[in-house]
């Protein structure tokens, strides 16, 4: 079925598209209408499913009908339109289909939607772009070496009194809660310098999926994760957020498949 179209340019990267779709096929949705309703009524002198569409048609009426083939009908021919047209649409259309037509007559509707805006490349040849050089002061490179140190290293449990530079963590289960230090510019996992904050570290034997999920839903930031990370009890996936005071909360899982 061939959509007849004729495309206008608008500003703003906008088109409107005048389509018509010949009055052959308006009578054969109508028609095919017609044996759909046909199915659902109960006319005298016909078994039920069995009444013809001129019969239907003139005890609805055409216009009824028609209003039927068109709730149907109208979005293939949209979809036609749009591929005869050879448009690439952007956004919602404005459709707006004409006046019914009558028995014989082409149904008339437009399209007013937005297109891919066309590029035009300018004058590129000749062009020189300036190359800045990286910079980083020692301090940062010292705190950027020191930040990966202490989020790689293996710590090690020691029987002793608590001394400087030492982790201290508290454990509740399999769940451990770690206590920051204060004045430790490389400690990442906290946005407020105060001694004896916490960050968190829950121990779950499924899947992370759930929480990332929940907090989605909440509104939550993923902040890092899931990622592999070493565990007291070996390889595990850790996935982590925030609490409101920017302490980082920590979800992990031991699993296999942590995101199954």
């Amino acid at each position: 079925m061939a959509v007849k179209t004729n495309v206008t340019e608008l500003p703003e990267s906008r088109v409107r598209v005048e389509a018509e779709v010949p009055s052959e096929e308006v009578e054969r949705r109508v028609q095919q209408a017609a044996r759909e309703l046909g199915r659902q009524m109960r006319i005298p002198g016909f078994r039920r499913g069995k009444v013809p569409p001129p019969v239907v048609i003139r005890r609805l009426g055409r216009e009824a009908v028609l209003d039927e083939a068109l709730r149907s009908s109208l979005g293939g021919w949209y979809v036609d339109a749009i591929a005869v047209a050879g448009i690439a649409p952007v956004g919602e259309p404005d459709l707006d289909v004409g006046d019914m037509p009558a028995e014989g007559e082409p149904l008339a509707f437009s399209i007013e939607i937005g297109v891919r805006p066309v590029a035009t490349l300018g004058e590129y040849k000749g062009l020189e772009v300036g190359r800045r050089e990286p910079q980083a002061d020692e301090e940062r490179i010292d705190a950027e070496l020191e930040s990966l140190r202490d989020r790689f290293a293996t710590l090690e449990t020691v029987e002793r009194p608590a001394g400087t530079g030492d982790r201290i963590a508290l454990k509740f289960g399999s769940h451990k809660f770690n206590l920051r230090p204060t004045g430790t510019s490389a400690w990442v996992t906290a946005k407020v310098d105060a001694p004896g904050s916490l960050d968190l570290c829950f121990i779950t034997e499924g899947s992370l999926k759930p929480f990332i999920a929940r907090w989605e839903k909440a509104g939550i930031p993923v902040t890092m994760g899931p990622g592999p990370r070493a565990g007291a009890l070996g390889p595990m996936t850790s996935v982590y957020c925030e609490d409101p005071d920017g302490n980082l909360i920590e979800v992990a899982t031991y699993a296999s498949d942590p995101l199954a």
